[in-house]
């Protein structure tokens, strides 16, 4: 929590405070003038002043709960705060700094619904981490959010010119304003109002905040507003501190498996164990995950259609890796065929990479994370394609004899075969 938050946060206990005191006083001064008022005056006005006296006070009473009760609200907040400023020194996950956020915004106010959003940059992709009050979240959590490059969300992830302008968008009444379209948020009610926060630091852009409201107008109230946006606010500097906590962990725990691969590797004279122990290596540094290994040769294409039955779209990329010699990140679901949508991806379920020893590719190998949630990186492009760098000198010197090139299928290995005359692969441009 950042001393700004906090000196707003107590000058405005402060001003309640003083409110509270105000309104004691002025009721301590009613009764005291009243009180004279009663001792000179006849039955009937007596009775009027104490009519009076009672109106008055009933009305400093109003001005003194409201008080009371702007004062506990900001008590309230200066606690969530803290709570989630508390785990900058705690080792807690990513899931459960944005639970603990979700659960303060959810306490806030009664809502309709939230949704958060994980990704990176602008551009995307962004994947839907959590929600609350969607009651097919399931559907949802873990996949990508469609349309990431227009729409309210891309209006919302921008940038603000002005410092003073509030990071964040309201659309005050979804159906009037007939934005967001059905299809960018599939799940969303389109009635009610809209709250986008973005979760941004000074360095990176990490997600949003997608909050709804049943009522029109729903987020009016601008001090409501200041609160959800200092819980995302602090969020954001929590969530990328779990962030590089966890790749740190994970990138450890690689460079291991990679010092083990490599000594593994070096007493390797087979074919059979070279692919035992490409796959055994693969699992050990990226974890839970299906291995397709393919090798390119000029013939017996048929019989590799026959052992593996490849999707078209999926084909296609595995022909373009080996064409093009680079890396790619997809999503298994994501079945159409134009490929140029995953040229720029940054991350995706799905990792291909070439086997490529001097100017020759020997082949590719593709990983699927077992893990609807699990989202490949440049970190784990760069742990893969070191694989396969050590693999492409023993692919090379090794005698492949057909009858050693087979499939092979385990729970997280399903294949390994020849693959693809060059004949056979379409230029990708």
């Amino acid at each position: 929590m950042n001393n700004r938050t906090i000196s707003a946060l107590f000058q405005q206990m402060i001003e309640q405070v003083e409110k509270i005191t105000e309104t004691v006083e002025n009721a301590c001064g009613l009764f005291a003038q009243k009180s004279k008022c009663m001792a000179t005056g006849s039955s009937t006005d007596l009775e009027q002043q104490i009519h009076e006296f009672q109106q008055l006070f009933d009305h400093q009473k109003g001005h003194l709960e409201q008080s009371l009760q702007r004062l506990r609200l900001r008590i309230d907040q200066i606690d969530l705060l803290n709570n989630i400023a508390n785990q900058y020194g705690e080792s807690g996950s990513v899931q459960q700094v944005v639970e603990a956020a979700l659960e303060a915004i959810w306490k806030k106010k009664p809502l309709r619904y939230v949704a958060v959003l994980l990704g990176e940059a602008e551009l995307g992709p962004y994947i839907y981490q959590s929600m609350r009050g969607v009651s097919d979240s399931w559907r949802y959590i873990g996949v990508d959010c469609p349309f990431p490059l227009w729409g309210v969300l891309a209006r919302a992830l921008l940038p603000r010119l002005d410092p003073d302008e509030p990071d964040y968008l309201i659309i005050p009444d979804i159906e009037r304003a007939r934005r967001p379209l059905p299809e960018e948020f599939p799940w969303m009610p389109l009635a009610g109002s809209l709250m986008i926060l973005p979760l941004r630091t000074s360095e990176r852009l990490l997600g949003a905040f997608m909050l709804g409201s049943e009522m029109i107008d729903g987020f009016r109230d601008s001090e409501l507003c200041k609160d959800y946006y200092a819980i995302i606010y602090h969020t954001a500097r929590v969530l990328q501190v779990a962030q590089m906590r966890q790749e740190l962990t994970d990138r450890s725990t690689q460079l291991v498996s990679l010092q083990l691969f490599t000594k593994s590797i070096a007493t390797v004279r087979n074919f059979d164990k070279l692919m035992n122990v490409l796959t055994d290596g693969i699992n050990e540094a990226l974890g839970k995950v299906n291995v397709l290994i393919l090798l390119t040769t000029n013939d017996e294409i048929n019989e590799l259609q026959a052992d593996i039955e490849l999707a078209p779209h999926v084909r296609r990329i595995l022909e373009w890796t080996v064409q093009a010699g680079q890396p790619i990140f997809y999503d298994p679901m994501d079945t159409t065929e134009d490929l140029e949508r995953f040229y720029y991806n940054e991350s995706g379920r799905a990792l291909v990479v070439p086997i490529i020893r001097g100017d020759q590719t020997f082949g590719v190998i593709q990983i699927v994370a077992s893990d609807i949630n699990r989202r490949f990186e440049e970190g784990d492009m760069i742990v893969l394609r070191t694989i396969a760098n050590c693999a492409a000198p023993m692919l090379e010197n090794m005698e492949l004899r057909p009858d050693a090139i087979k499939a092979k299928q385990t729970e997280h290995v399903p294949h390994t075969a020849r693959e693809l005359p060059r004949s056979a692969i379409p230029s990708p441009y």
